[in-house]
């Protein structure tokens, strides 16, 4: 019990911390009223896709051996229930604001903001999900941390790519483009970590030498997190200068 209240303490502190310098800071009442209600639009949505979630999980076919286990767990059960949620909220976020119904438009800067307090959301309740589900001290840091990172760049990626097609109005949409790369950003960070976890258990109950794997998992793992860095700098970059 001790591990999952500190897991949620420590995702609730990098929560907070990347919902303020993304979502709230250098923003009028307006824009932070928005921001807050598009975050509790995306924990709320959470919830289904936590079942979602729980349900494929549950359904994990038998016999795989554990990197089959990961793969499965990061792409199947992870990364396509989330970011398909966060692909339909931008979606009816970008409808709305193209029909006029909110205050102001939809362009790149509430793109990365609107897309990262959807993420935020979402990864809360997934971080929840999965330290319920996994447990260990390892475990909470890599979900907490790397994998909040990585779902609020997801996010923000695809919001940028709505906001592009409703300001420039271009004829192709980026939008399924950011979408698969958000996948599979998303499914190589949890396949990495489950990988780990799965391989770490098999090489504790049969005392074979599996570091290496574990080693190059791990390395996977810190190529998604600097490729979500590196996104996450390039749409705030593109918000500032439009």
């Amino acid at each position: 019990m001790s591990v999952q209240l500190g897991g949620a303490v420590v995702t609730g502190v990098v929560v907070i911390a990347l919902a303020w310098m993304i979502v709230l800071r250098g923003t009028d009442r307006a824009q932070r009223r928005r921001g807050i209600g598009t975050l509790i639009v995306g924990l709320l949505a959470g919830l289904p896709v936590g079942g979602i979630m729980l349900v494929l999980t549950l359904g994990t076919p038998e016999l795989l051996g554990p990197l089959q286990t990961a793969l499965y767990g990061g792409f199947v059960s992870s990364a396509l229930p989330a970011e398909l949620a966060k692909l339909v909220i931008l979606a009816l976020i970008a409808r709305r604001a193209a029909r006029g119904r909110t205050h102001r438009g939809f362009d790149t800067f509430d793109g990365v903001r609107l897309g990262a307090a959807v993420a935020l959301g979402l990864a809360a309740v997934e971080s929840a999900f999965y330290l319920a589900v996994e447990g260990g001290w390892a475990s909470t840091v890599l979900r907490a941390f790397p994998g909040v990172l990585i779902q609020t760049a997801t996010g923000a990626m695809i919001g940028v790519a709505f906001a592009l097609r409703s300001v420039r109005s271009a004829e192709r949409s980026g939008v399924w483009p950011a979408w698969i790369q958000a996948v599979l950003l998303h499914g190589a960070y949890s396949f990495a970590v489950l990988g780990m976890i799965e391989v770490s258990y098999l090489q504790m109950v049969t005392s074979s030498n599996l570091t290496p794997i574990i080693a190059v998992l791990f390395v996977v793992l810190l190529i998604a997190a600097l490729i979500a860095s590196y996104q996450l700098w390039r749409v705030f970059r593109l918000a500032r200068s439009d």
